[in-house]
């Protein structure tokens, strides 16, 4: 019988067959710390908010990026005003160097909700502490620009 199963099923005998188990146990949890998720301080999650919640962050006064995760194209059809476009596959490589201050408010939108999900969970990954998930544009009643 190999050692882990004398050790799951309780069958172990001699101190040497102890000493095995007591280094699996050891090997194994030292591969759990590291290999599990870092949990650090950071919020791990975006705050999903509304149209009239992303409205009223971008109206109280404080600094804010709008940030809009869809392709140049669709940016350029349809987007709100005011937001930098950065597709959602280059925000971890563009955003530390963009913005690198952890603590910027960020407000995320794509088309209808997908992109803008993996965008904040990207930002909140990378430190990024004040995400705010808007979802997508389509949802969005106020005034849209072109161009």
């Amino acid at each position: 019988m190999a050692i882990w199963q004398r050790f799951i099923t309780g069958d172990i005998r001699s101190s040497k067959h102890i000493g095995v188990a007591l280094v699996l146990i050891v090997v194994l949890l030292v591969a759990f710390l590291i290999f599990a998720p870092a949990r650090g301080d950071a919020n791990e999650t975006a705050t999903v908010i509304t149209a009239s919640e992303a409205r009223e962050l971008m109206e109280d006064g404080q600094r804010f990026v709008l940030l809009d995760v869809r392709s140049e194209e669709e940016f350029i059809l349809q987007h709100i005003p005011g937001a930098r476009v950065i597709p959602y596959t280059e925000v971890a490589e563009r955003m530390s160097v963009e913005f690198p201050d952890r603590e910027t408010r960020i407000l995320v939108y794509c088309r209808t909700g997908g992109r803008s999900a993996a965008a904040a969970q990207s930002l909140t990954r990378l430190g990024y502490t004040n995400v705010y998930d808007l979802g997508g544009i389509n949802g969005w009643p106020y005034e849209t620009a072109s161009g």
